[in-house]
Formats: structure tokens, C-alpha cells, sequence
């Protein structure tokens, strides 16, 4: 399957891992931290987009995986 990985910090990136482990494509990769996204990208030759939102609307992806966001940051 073509994966999205919206959020490409620490847990998107351990995401976007287990699912190529497991025979997925990551295609690719947004977050609202351009540098996250670039980085994250680049390591497994997806495309990048600095909107999270526009992520969902890409042609070519099969799943999205958005990993959850630490409690310190639910404000």
C-alpha cells in the first residue's frame, strides 16, 4: 500500500518505519514543520507538503497514518 505520514516528528518517523517493515511505500510525507517533512522524505524518497490537510486530499495514497500527539501539546 502507498502510505501518507501526516506528522513527521519522532513517533511519524517510528510509523513511516514499521510501515515499510511490514512491505508499505511511504509516498508521502507532510507536516506543518516543512523541515520535518523534507527530512522524513528524503529517507524514503516520498514526496513532501508543508500542509497536513492537502495531505489527505493526494492522489496516489492508499492509507494515511497520523500519529497521536503527546498530552503537552493538546492545547
Amino acid at each position: 500500500m502507498n502510505v501518507a505520514i501526516i506528522g513527521c516528528g519522532g513517533m511519524g518517523a517510528l510509523h513511516a518505519q514499521m510501515a515499510v517493515n511490514c512491505g508499505h511505500k511511504i509516498v508521502l510525507c507532510a507536516d506543518s514543520v516543512r523541515k520535518a517533512a523534507v527530512a522524513l522524505a528524503e529517507k524514503f524518497g516520498a514526496k513532501v507538503s508543508g500542509d497536513p490537510l492537502a495531505a489527505v486530499a493526494a492522489k496516489g495514497v492508499d492509507v494515511w497514518l497520523s500519529p497521536p500527539r503527546p498530552p503537552p501539546t493538546w492545547r
